[in-house]
This record gives structure tokens, C-alpha cells and sequence, in this order.
């Protein structure tokens, strides 16, 4: 985040960690917390400065799905134990690879890159 000067990352625990979906993870830059922490906020559903506050004591606003907590947790220490993000990143495009050449000879275009 930091390298891209990104204040706010969201995403979802399918996303990138290959986990269930139901559990979405919004990281920020202390200059976002700050943000946040002097804002007004009017909404019930995405109360940032309630979430932060309830995770200082380890709580989150809403019930939590606890399965899936621990499974993104599972699934960032087996990522850290393989050689971390870079690793992860680099195996993945290495399937990726594998799987656009084994489909090459079939009739439609892979548009991504």
C-alpha cells in the first residue's frame, strides 16, 4: 500500500487467499484512520470509526463469521510459511500459465493478460 500510496484496500476473503466468501477485510493507512476517526459518520452498515473502536478490544461491530476467520488465518500463515506474497503470486501465475497453454489449441481468445 504504502509503494502505491494507497490509503484504502478492500477486498473479500475469496479474493487473491482462495478462502469462502462471506467476509469482507478493509485495511488503512493511518492517515485513512485518522480520516476516519474525525469524520461524521451516517451509516449503520459501513461505520468504519464502530469497527475500529471494537477491534482495539478485539470485537468487531456485527457477529463475525468465525469459520471463516479461521480459515483466511489457515490460509495467511500457510502463505507466509511458503515463501510469502511473492511466492504466492509467483505460483499462481505459474498455474495460470500451465492451464493457458494446455487450453491454446481450443477455438475462443484468452483476453487476459
Amino acid at each position: 500500500m504504502e509503494k502505491l500510496n494507497v490509503q484504502i484496500m478492500i477486498t473479500g476473503s475469496q479474493n487473491a487467499l482462495a478462502c469462502p466468501l462471506g467476509i469482507s477485510m478493509i485495511v488503512l493507512s493511518p492517515e485513512a484512520v485518522e480520516c476516519v476517526y474525525s469524520s461524521q459518520v451516517r451509516s449503520m452498515y459501513l461505520d468504519l470509526k464502530s469497527a475500529l473502536e471494537n477491534g482495539e478490544r478485539g470485537q468487531t461491530p456485527f457477529t463475525t463469521a468465525v469459520g471463516i476467520l479461521l480459515q483466511i488465518n489457515a490460509r495467511l500463515k500457510q502463505i507466509e510459511k511458503e515463501g510469502g506474497a511473492e511466492a504466492e503470486i509467483a505460483h499462481t501465475a505459474e498455474i495460470a500459465g500451465d492451464f493457458r497453454r494446455k487450453i491454446r489449441h481450443l477455438p475462443f481468445e484468452i483476453v487476459s493478460k
